[in-house]
């Protein structure tokens, strides 16, 4: 899709663009090509970020709606990252908290969210989360695997 001749146009100018972070990949552009975008979903953690948007320092999500937005966001950016780090061991959170148990979460969320200055419009995307607890300092968001599943998705604890 990157590679598209009629996206280019659109997409090496905002490559060059210093003053803008996010690119809208319109649900034309999915039809025009034939694909899905549901196959743009990050099924990565940081480490495994796609080779083209490595490439391309950019990072990808999916805002709902049949479309995604590509970040000017990684390695050598102002923005690190738009997604977290998934620790290998879990950090101590300090002193000592009492947790309520808040249940799963399993819904769509819209809204609005902020890359840098630039707004984005969020119309429908998931939310899912096997628990949370909360302390009045702390929220903890557990989304539990029995090992390592070929269908994990960042955006399952994002």
């Amino acid at each position: 899709m990157l590679h598209d001749p009629e996206i280019k146009l659109k997409l090496d100018p905002w490559l060059n663009d210093s003053n803008s972070i996010t690119f809208k990949i319109k649900r034309e552009y999915f039809r025009r090509l034939d694909l899905r975008p549901v196959r743009m979903i990050p099924q990565y953690c940081q480490e495994r970020l796609l080779r083209i948007l490595k490439d391309f320092k950019l990072e990808l999500f999916r805002t709902g709606s049949g479309e995604c937005i590509l970040t000017k966001t990684g390695e050598g950016r102002e923005i690190k990252s738009i997604f977290p780090k998934i620790p290998q061991n879990f950090k101590n959170i300090g002193e000592n908290h009492v947790f309520s148990h808040s249940g799963r979460i399993s819904t769509n969320v819209q809204g609005e969210i902020y890359i840098s200055s630039e707004k984005i419009n969020i119309s429908s995307t998931q939310m899912e989360c096997d628990a949370i607890l909360e302390s009045n300092k702390v929220i903890i968001a557990i989304e539990a695997k029995k090992g390592f599943e070929k269908s994990f998705s960042i955006h399952q604890i994002v």
